[in-house]
């Protein structure tokens, strides 16, 4: 059964039960972004820039890209939605907020869903939001290897993590592998400074490419990014480190 099918045996099914609709009776399944894994041998810094670009491009396109992909399958979904319960998601501003808390729908998350693409969906009561930009994750090539595979940053390795506000998080920088400017030392300075003191050089042997996200959060004290919660995430590409020592 293709994605639209489903979507439609779930309004159907939906349309004729007779208990409240919650969250959990309307199962989302986003699409899987499939990243290559190519040759990770050593290149070209304009090579590089070359593969890194088709790749955010194809992540990217306004009309055929991955993250338009996302927004379309959100948006069929809440159109399942409408139909079984009896609302148009082109028309949120004409329903009353009564018809949704009536139902035990959450109105303003089912509208930012329809809008936005996302990383996650309405189950988890809080939508992260995909945004234009990228940044970057350096990391063993094991672990970045297996980041790809999964799309999924559990296989970041616990070194390489650290703690802020109770918190277990990531780290992101905007310096990319091919950058003639910057060095490994930059970025191990900066995994030192989040307190993650057994980061060195020869740990930063790969790159993954990563959309920038409204949970993404900036320090501009130590020019950093970061993000707390692991789990799925679109790794869109991964790369060499040709960044000088």
């Amino acid at each position: 059964m293709n994605q639209r099918s489903e979507q439609v045996w779930l309004a159907y099914r939906l349309a004729f039960r007779f208990t409240p609709i919650t969250i959990m009776d309307l199962p989302y399944r986003r699409p899987t972004l499939w990243t290559p894994i190519r040759n990770l041998s050593p290149c070209y810094r304009s090579t590089l820039e070359g593969r890194i670009d088709e790749r955010v491009d194809h992540y990217n396109n306004v009309n055929i890209g991955f993250r338009r992909h996302v927004l379309t399958a959100q948006r069929m979904w809440v159109r399942a939605v409408g139909q079984a319960v009896g609302f148009d998601p082109d028309y949120f501003d004409e329903t009353p907020d009564s018809f949704f808390t009536d139902r035990d729908l959450n109105r303003d998350l089912l509208e930012e869903f329809f809008d936005y693409p996302c990383m996650n969906d309405p189950s988890d009561g809080v939508l992260e939001r995909l945004a234009s930009r990228f940044r970057y994750i350096y990391m063993p090539e094991d672990s970045a290897r297996a980041c790809c595979e999964q799309q999924s940053l559990n296989p970041i390795p616990g070194w390489m993590r650290f703690t802020a506000d109770g918190r277990s998080r990531t780290l992101l920088v905007d310096i990319e592998p091919y950058s003639a400017t910057h060095t490994i030392a930059d970025i191990v300075a900066k995994y030192h400074a989040v307190g993650c003191d057994q980061v060195v050089g020869t740990d930063l042997q790969c790159c993954l490419v990563v959309p920038d996200t409204d949970w993404i959060h900036y320090d501009v004290d130590d020019d950093l990014y970061m993000r707390s919660w692991f789990g799925s995430f679109d790794v869109v590409a991964i790369s060499p480190v040709l960044l000088d020592p």
